[in-house]
């Protein structure tokens, strides 16, 4: 009874965390909850954004009203000639830092500093914030955290969402090799790391050396939900409503076209696409050649996961679609977080079949089945994975409500988030000391 006494009365200090992402932040859904859960946790959070060259003006104001919360947005949009020559050194540099890096192995700061092009405004900004850890999300933020931790002789903290040595087709040899050699080189520095799935964890784990990292599933939040009307057959009147969303949904976006040559075999079903479109006119005319002219409606991006839950209940969507190709290392690893928010939307998912996708349906299946998969980029496929689940609407409302319980019960940000806050704890309990990470010993040699 003592001891547990004394457990209750000893209090963590409030951390000053400075937490680093490169992007504009407005529909950063996981950095975004990461930030307002920490905050709200009594610790004073720093949030550091990017507005990139191409970027439009910040849109609105990040998390208002949240307390103990600061939000500072660096500005690198190509207005004017100072800005736009910042661009092109920035640009240059990468690109010598990843030939040194590769080549040589060079573990110098600047080297490091200029792999990501924002690092060198991201490290004067954290330094600002006098923090006590330096949370890092993604590759071009991890070397401004760590040594920031370093010249402050405080910690840093790294949120893998992606395997970033294979993070697309396109990185050339050398890329891979540089982002690889930076990760590999910090990560092992870091007081703790968060990624997205246990596959991730694993890979990480295996090619740096590191420990097991902590998996934070990109889960939203519980959003209200009023109970399903009952189904009737689908039919031209009442189609089978499907909903693709994401940050971009255009045709430059792989698998969305073979999307709509799918729906054009399924004509009792409609489609909705949420998200950024590059090439509105491409877009409209690919869905005019497939004669789906007034069945596929475009709709803009929302700002968070909740805000896209919300709308796809409002809109009474039955079916969720990720069309995602595995088409590298880290996009067949990834659990697409689109099924996390249909889940909570209470719709029925229907992804492609990458490992990622496999491995939280399969696990999920354990409690209740709540989607299916089919081949990637393969229209024939996805038509008859449609045509499957439309055959038997009674069948297809339990797996809606099973999706729904299993949202509200397992994958929500009111469960998940305790994994992080508890690492939080740890770090607070622990104090401030100066930690040794690969930085430091390298800068010693």
């Amino acid at each position: 009874m003592m001891a547990k006494a004394a457990a209750t009365t000893a209090t963590p200090q409030p951390l000053r965390i400075c937490m680093l992402a490169g992007n504009p932040l407005l529909y950063d859904g996981r950095v975004l909850r990461h930030a307002e859960t920490l905050a709200r946790a009594g610790h004073a959070v720093t949030l550091i954004g990017v507005l990139g060259p191409n970027d439009p003006p910040a849109e609105g104001a990040v998390l208002p009203g949240v307390p103990n919360l600061r939000v500072v947005r660096i500005d690198r949009r190509r207005a004017g000639l100072r800005p736009r020559l910042r661009w092109l050194t920035s640009a240059l540099r990468r690109r010598l830092a990843a030939l040194g890096t590769s080549l040589w192995g060079l573990r110098w700061p600047l080297p490091q500093l200029w792999v990501a092009p924002i690092a060198v405004e991201l490290l004067v900004a954290a330094l600002d914030s006098q923090a006590d850890v330096f949370h890092a999300n993604d590759l071009d933020t991890l070397v401004p955290a760590a040594w920031a931790a370093w010249l402050r002789s405080a910690r840093f903290t790294y949120d893998a969402h992606e395997l970033y040595a294979d993070e697309r087709p396109s990185l050339s040899p050398l890329e891979r090799s540089a982002r690889a050699h930076v990760e590999g080189t910090l990560i092992a520095g870091a007081a703790a790391c968060f990624t997205v799935n246990a596959l991730l964890a694993d890979e990480l784990s295996r090619r740096y050396g590191i420990a097991m990292p902590i998996v934070l599933h990109n889960v939203p939040r519980s959003v209200p939900r009023p109970p399903r009307a009952s189904v009737t057959a689908f039919s031209v009147a009442r189609p089978l409503r499907l909903l693709l969303h994401g940050s971009w949904v255009g045709l430059d976006q792989p698998g969305v076209d073979s999307a709509l040559a799918a729906l054009a075999q399924v004509p009792y079903a409609v489609l909705t696409l949420r998200g950024g479109v590059r090439d509105p006119a491409g877009l409209a005319a690919r869905i005019a050649q497939h004669g789906l002219t007034g069945r596929v409606t475009v709709k803009p991006r929302l700002p968070g996961a909740e805000a896209l839950v919300a709308a796809a209940i409002a809109e009474e969507h039955d079916v969720g679609l990720s069309v995602h190709l595995p088409d590298c290392e880290s996009r067949r690893l990834a659990t697409s977080s689109k099924i996390f928010e249909y889940l909570m939307a209470g719709l029925y998912v229907i992804a492609a079949d990458q490992r990622g996708n496999r491995h939280i349906l399969s696990e999920l299946a354990e409690h209740e089945p709540v989607g299916l998969l089919f081949s990637p980029d393969d229209a024939a496929s996805l038509a008859d994975v449609l045509r499957q689940i439309a055959a038997d609407p009674e069948l297809l409302q339990r797996r809606q409500h099973a999706a729904r319980r299993l949202a509200e019960s397992v994958l929500c940000w009111e469960r998940e988030s305790e994994r992080l806050l508890h690492c939080y704890r740890r770090l607070s309990e622990a104090g401030s000391p100066s930690i040794h990470h690969s930085a430091r010993a390298q800068s010693s040699k």
